[in-house]
Formats: structure tokens, C-alpha cells, sequence
């Protein structure tokens, strides 16, 4: 009877379990973890194992090898051999108490490629003694340089070649991925032929990162950390296996390589844009604060000035002649116009600057002489209430005129100026000497009387004095009560005996102009004012002689108020607005005068009868014959229009243009009694108009030629400046990460004395 085969297995198992038991406890444990290198050619190779039995009884066992790892362990045969016993794959071992024995594992037919775990157990009683590990490696190395290592330059979307050599004489199918950290750069598939190189494409797909950004900058450097991972084309782990993230590779090679976002052109395009910006950025930054900033606190301090003066203008009270206010006003304004004319960054920014000090200056010493002119007058008119002389009056009004002849110039000089200063100084003192006694004047008045009196004495017996002296007998009784031998006038009676002196040549002239015409129509006008004459004889104030002065000169003339309603009323009027000059412009001095078309009415004295009122379309208003005046023309821009539809091109056509803008100007009238002039037929009003066409200048323009011009200078100044420090700013950059490498940019910018200089040498 046969006995079946596993009942035997089974008995021969327990029989060695009794005897391993009757011999004591057995502890058999596996020295270290071998590992066996297979032969890359045939899949086979051998190492030596130590056993160590830690019991103090003897151990017997049955060795055999179990490939834990299905996935690269398919077909491997192991088998164990010693010095005298054939191999075999259930090896016997016979260990005494603490001994240590050696024995030759071999395996061979490793079909598979990479590393595969075997256990070590003893079959007789189950137990794992240890694990030894099987390695077959590729033969394959990156096809470099002698360092033998892949230097790569990836870019993101751009193809880079890796070669790999294969030393071995058989083919393979593999894939492979190239991994930074657990990122997967790149993978793909290919054969690797016997002694041949293969080239693998790796094509980066980077995800987009806001600190890619720095990329744009500066390239990545080269460091390592990266592996090429070579697996097995022949994928063997089912869906419940690991990922192929986590697939132990065949062999990895370390890489060195650098990553980058953006290619090196536009790398190196933005690079040079960035330091360029950084570094000009850094320039104008200094040049504001060594530069702008105090030339535009300069500028502030000479607007500060100037408004002062806008106030002090415009003080002045209407006793100052219209010519000389519109003329302070316009030099201020045009001081304005210079200042702004000019970027507090302009090369000529200094020389502009140190102009317009100078012209502020002078400008203040001429508002200060008006202003002393302004309360003379104001003084004047005061002192004149009282008892003054009025011979004494004369000398007042020649030097009045000669500092209002020196103030009225556009450009005076200093010396001008001072001479000015010193004329005002001497009417303040002959306003301030009327009412004191004057020996000089007083002996001067008594010459005089003593030689008009013999005149006066051969006129006594014509018809037209006997009539005034009837009326009027006080002057020539005065005059003729002064002793003949006299030398000089008593200070008492000074200012009696001047009025009485004045009134008789008034006297005078009357009588020589009625006796010496022949003319009965001139003399019948002459009759028919003299009540008008004796009336402003009889009283003696100075207003009164004034006016009786008046009367005279129109009798002189000839020509009487109403001869100028004549010509107002004309149909055509005889009478016009001239304007001087023709073409007017903004922000320039023009000078109005209400002109007759008769030249003797343009002379005639009897316009200062009347009072002449300006109105110039702009709600200023001046009074007097001749004015002067200037236009403001509002200030418009071209993008006013933009928002607005179409018709707003009419507006950007008409400013591209400068089409000027018009103004109406009138000129209205009143007589002596301050009631208006109307015409007798009708009773209208007379008035005098005309349409002023104002064109606009291009002085003060913000965005005019030589702005453009300035800006294009500075521009190419500051560029020079700034592309001789691009390499030293590179340097920086590429010692430093990015945020410090910029900050150190812009320092260099800043601290450059090229660009510090720059502005300050043309100043």
C-alpha cells in the first residue's frame, strides 16, 4: 500500500519539529540584509549569507527562498549551496549552539529589470529567518560631458533633448519621467537600443505661480534635486496597486537643471526694461528731491511775492491814471506767464528763475512809487479844500508829470526809477510847504504883479473889461493896492494877491479874445459865455479858477460842447473807437481812445467838459478820454469737447485754430452836471461802440513747443544718465534675490552723481 505524498511531507515536518524541540529553542536570524547584484546580460548572480544561531541547543532547518515581489520577480529560480552539499532550492542547515555558518545563495532567469524582495524561511517550522534583496540594474548613463551628468535649461512649452547611452548588448522597453521634488516636469516612452543612445524630448508644462513673476527678471540658476526616472514599459501592478508616482523606477539619475517660465528672450527684454525703469525711476525720484522740490519752493516763494503785489494793485485808488494800473498789471501777469512758462525741471528753469526775481523787484519798486504817487494825490486834493496859492500849484503839477511820464515806460531802469523816487520825495515837500511862507514866491508874485498891472491899466477903457470889471471888481482893486515899490508880497496876503493875480489874466484873455475878432458869429458865442466866465470869477475856490481856466481855453478854441453832440449825433456819427495797437491780442496792453473824425475836436478843451465811461465787454469798466485796458481770454482745453457728441468738433477745430474771440467796447458820456449826453433831437443816449477781435497767444501754454522741446531734453539728458549705469545695476541684481536686487537698482539710480548733476550743471 503507498502512503500519499503530502501525509509524508506532513510526518517528516513533525518529526523534525519534535527533534528541533527536544534539542531546545531555536533562534536562527539572517546577519544584515544581503543583496545579489544580477548580471545586467543574463539576470543571474550569487552572494554569500550568514546565519547565526543564538540558542545554546543545536538547530536544524530547511532554507528556501520566497520572491515577495510579483512584479519584478517573475521566473527568478534561488537556490543555496555549501562546501559539501550539492545546491538546491530547499537548502538543509545544521547549526551547533552559537555558531555562525556561511552559505552561497544564487539566483538566476531574472527576467525583469529594478530591485525584487525575497524572504528567507525555514520550512520546517514556518518561521522567516530575514529578507535579502535582488538587483538588476540598466546599463544607463547620460550621454555628456566627462562629468557625466545632465545640465539642463528648461523653459516652459519649449523642447529640451536628454541623451541616454545603453552599454548593454540587448534591448529595452522603458519610459521615463522627470520629476522636481513630487512635481512631474516631463515624461514619455522609448527603446533603447544595444550599444546605441536614445534621445528623449522633454517639453515642460508648468502651472502658472504669481512668483513666476520673478522669472520675467532673471533667469533660474542650475541646483539639483531633480531625477530621471527609468521605468519598465510593461506595466504589471493592477488598479489596486500603487500609483505610478509611487512605482519604484528601474534607476534614476540625478539631473541638474534650472526652470524657467518665460523664454530667455523675453527674459532678457524685461530684465533690461525693469532695471531701466528701476533705474530711471530712481533718477527722477532724485532729481525731484535735489531738483524739483526746491526749484518748485522757489517758485512758490516768487508766486507769494506776486500775489502780494495782486493785492497792492489793487489798491490803488482810481487817482492813479488807468495807463499806469493796466501797465503794473499786465508786467505781474506777465511775470506769471514767464514763471509757468518753464518746468520746475527744465534745464533753464535757474535762468528763467533768476529773471523773473528781478523783474518782481522792479515790479515792486514801481508799485511802491505808485502808491506814493497814489496818497501825494490823495494829500493833494486835501490841501486844496484850504487857502493855497495858485501859482504855487504849478511846480506840483510839471513834477506829477514827470514821474508819471517815467512810470508809464514798459522797461525803466533802476536809475529811473530812483530819479522817480526822488520826485515824489520833492512833492511831498511842496505839498507839505503850501500853507508855510515862501520868500521866494512871494517876491516872484510881487515881480509879476508889478508888470501885468501897466497891461491891465491900457485895457481899462475898452467896453468888454469895463463890463467884466463892474461885475467883478475885486482882482484888479487887489492887484492895484500893491505898493509900486514893493518888493515882495506879506506872507499874509500871499494867496489872496496869487487868486487876484490869476483871476486878472483870465480877465485878460477874455478881453483879447472878444476885442480882438471881427468876427460877430465868434463874438456873439464869446458874449453868450461870459456870464458863464464872470460867475466862476466871483468865487474863489480853486475849482471855481479851474474851471474858469476851461471856459477860456474853449473860447480859445472855439469849440463849445455842443459842437461834439454835433458829431456824436451825425448820421454816419463823426466820431470812432480807435485802438492802439490794430490787432489785439491776450494779455496785451491796447490803448482806447474815443476820436473824432474833425482833428480841431480831438484837441479841443471842450471834451474835458465832459466825463468819458468805458465798458470793454469783460464787466471792467475805466473812465477818461484815452484808457488803456487788456484782455483775459478764458482758459480752455482741447478734452473739454471730447465727452461732449459731434458738434463738439467744431470747438477742437475752432481751438486748433485760435480763432479770436470778440468783445464789444463802449463809450458813454456825461457833462459837467454828471448827467448822460442825449441827442437833442431825439433824446437818446449818445454812445460810441466797436467789436474788439481778441486772439489768443501761445505765452504761458502748458503744452507748447517748448514744453514739448524741454521734455525731449531732459528725456535724453536723463537717458544718457541712466543707460551709463545699466551694467553696474545688472551686477546688483544678479548678486541679490529680486525684491533686494530692486531696491538696490533704484539706489544706484538715486545715488548717481550723473543724475544729480545733470539738471544742476545748467543752472
Amino acid at each position: 500500500m503507498k502512503i500519499p505524498f503530502f501525509i509524508l511531507t506532513w510526518a517528516l515536518l513533525s518529526c523534525y519539529s519534535i527533534a528541533a524541540t527536544t534539542n531546545g529553542l531555536v533562534s536562527i536570524k539572517l546577519l544584515g540584509t544581503p543583496i545579489i547584484a544580477l548580471d545586467t546580460e543574463t539576470g543571474s548572480g550569487e552572494a554569500t549569507i550568514y546565519l547565526h544561531n543564538d540558542s545554546t541547543a543545536k538547530a536544524d532547518i530547511m532554507l528556501l527562498g520566497i520572491p515577495t515581489d510579483a512584479q519584478h520577480s517573475v521566473g527568478v529560480k534561488l537556490t543555496f549551496s555549501g562546501s559539501a552539499t550539492a545546491a538546491a532550492d530547499n537548502y538543509p542547515v545544521s547549526m551547533a549552539a552559537n555558531s555562525t555558518i556561511s552559505i552561497r545563495m544564487t539566483a538566476s532567469d531574472f527576467s525583469d529589470w529594478g530591485d525584487a524582495n525575497v524572504d528567507l524561511v525555514d520550512t520546517l517550522s514556518g518561521a522567516k529567518i530575514g529578507a535579502i534583496k535582488l538587483t538588476r540594474g540598466l546599463s544607463l548613463s547620460p550621454d555628456t560631458s566627462p562629468g557625466g551628468l545632465f545640465s539642463l535649461s528648461l523653459i516652459d512649452h519649449e523642447t529640451t533633448q536628454l541623451t541616454l547611452r545603453n552599454d548593454d548588448s540587448r534591448s529595452h522597453v522603458l519610459r521615463w519621467s522627470l520629476w522636481s521634488s513630487n512635481s512631474k516636469l516631463c515624461e514619455g516612452h522609448f527603446i533603447l537600443l544595444p550599444k546605441r543612445t536614445s534621445v528623449l524630448n522633454c517639453t515642460p508644462e508648468l502651472r502658472w505661480q504669481l512668483g513666476r513673476l520673478g522669472n520675467l527678471i532673471r533667469p533660474s540658476k542650475k541646483q539639483g534635486g531633480y531625477q530621471l526616472r527609468i521605468f519598465s514599459d510593461v506595466t504589471h501592478h493592477s488598479a489596486a496597486d500603487s500609483s505610478p508616482a509611487e512605482e519604484t523606477p528601474l534607476k534614476m539619475i540625478p539631473v541638474e537643471a534650472s526652470v524657467d517660465y518665460f523664454s530667455p528672450t523675453t527674459q532678457k527684454t524685461f530684465s533690461w526694461l525693469t532695471i531701466l525703469f528701476v533705474l530711471t525711476l530712481g533718477g527722477i525720484s532724485s532729481l525731484i528731491l535735489s531738483y524739483l522740490l526746491p526749484n518748485r519752493l522757489k517758485r512758490l516763494d516768487v508766486l507769494e511775492k506776486l500775489e502780494a503785489l495782486t493785492k497792492s494793485i489793487a489798491d490803488l485808488s482810481t487817482r492813479i491814471d488807468s495807463k499806469l494800473g493796466v501797465l503794473v498789471r499786465l508786467e505781474r501777469s506777465h511775470i506769471c506767464d514767464v514763471l509757468r512758462s518753464r518746468n520746475a525741471l527744465s534745464l533753464e528753469f535757474g535762468s528763467v528763475l533768476s529773471q523773473v526775481e528781478a523783474a518782481t523787484t522792479t515790479l515792486a519798486m514801481r508799485v511802491e512809487l505808485l502808491h506814493l504817487l497814489d496818497g501825494l494825490q490823495s494829500r493833494l486834493d486835501k490841501r486844496l479844500i484850504c487857502d493855497v496859492a495858485p501859482s504855487s500849484l504849478v511846480m506840483i503839477e510839471i513834477t506829477l508829470q514827470k514821474v508819471t511820464t517815467t512810470l508809464e515806460k514798459n522797461q525803466p531802469t533802476a536809475a529811473e526809477l530812483d530819479a522817480a523816487r526822488s520826485w515824489i520825495k520833492d512833492i511831498a515837500d511842496l505839498i507839505e510847504g503850501l500853507d508855510q511862507p515862501n520868500a521866494s514866491f512871494a517876491q516872484e508874485l510881487a515881480q509879476e504883479i508889478h508888470t501885468i498891472v501897466p497891461h491891465v491899466s491900457s485895457l481899462l477903457n475898452t467896453p468888454t473889461f469895463t463890463n467884466i470889471d463892474k461885475v467883478v471888481p475885486g482882482p484888479y482893486r487887489t492887484i492895484k493896492s500893491l505898493d509900486p515899490l514893493a518888493q515882495t508880497v506879506e506872507p499874509t496876503f500871499v494867496v489872496a494877491y496869487d487868486l487876484a493875480f490869476n483871476k486878472i489874466k483870465l480877465m485878460l484873455d477874455y478881453v483879447s479874445l472878444v476885442e480882438g475878432t471881427n468876427d460877430p458869429a465868434m463874438r456873439a458865442r464869446l458874449k453868450h459865455r461870459e456870464s458863464k466866465l464872470v460867475g466862476f470869477l466871483q468865487l474863489g475856490s480853486l475849482q471855481a479858477l479851474a474851471s474858469a481856466r476851461l471856459l477860456i481855453r474853449e473860447m480859445r478854441d472855439d469849440i463849445f460842447p455842443e459842437r461834439l453832440i454835433e458829431a456824436l449825433a451825425a448820421s454816419p456819427a463823426q466820431v470812432s473807437i480807435s485802438i492802439d495797437p490794430q490787432v489785439a491780442y491776450e494779455q496785451a496792453r491796447l490803448d482806447f481812445c474815443v476820436c473824432f473824425h474833425a482833428k480841431a475836436l480831438n484837441a479841443a478843451a471842450a471834451r474835458d467838459e465832459w466825463r468819458c465811461s468805458w465798458k470793454f465787454g469783460d464787466d471792467l469798466e475805466e473812465k477818461g478820454w484815452s484808457v488803456s485796458h487788456y484782455f483775459l481770454l478764458p482758459k480752455t482745453s482741447v478734452l473739454d469737447s471730447l465727452p461732449k457728441s459731434w458738434p463738439g468738433l467744431k470747438k477742437i477745430v475752432s481751438l486748433m485754430k485760435s480763432e479770436p474771440k470778440t468783445f464789444n467796447v463802449s463809450a458813454r458820456f456825461e457833462d459837467a452836471n454828471g448827467k448822460p449826453v442825449v441827442d437833442p433831437t431825439s433824446n437818446n443816449e449818445l454812445t460810441v461802440d466797436r467789436s474788439i477781435p481778441v486772439r489768443r497767444t501761445s505765452l504761458g501754454n502748458t503744452f507748447g513747443e517748448r514744453t514739448i522741446t524741454e521734455g525731449i531734453k531732459l528725456a535724453t539728458a536723463l537717458m544718457i544718465a541712466v543707460f551709463g549705469l545699466m551694467a553696474g545695476a545688472q551686477s546688483q541684481l544678479e548678486k541679490l534675490d529680486i525684491l533686494p536686487g530692486l531696491v538696490a537698482v533704484f539706489l544706484v539710480g538715486f545715488s548717481a552723481d550723473s543724475v544729480k548733476n545733470l539738471l544742476t550743471s545748467k543752472s
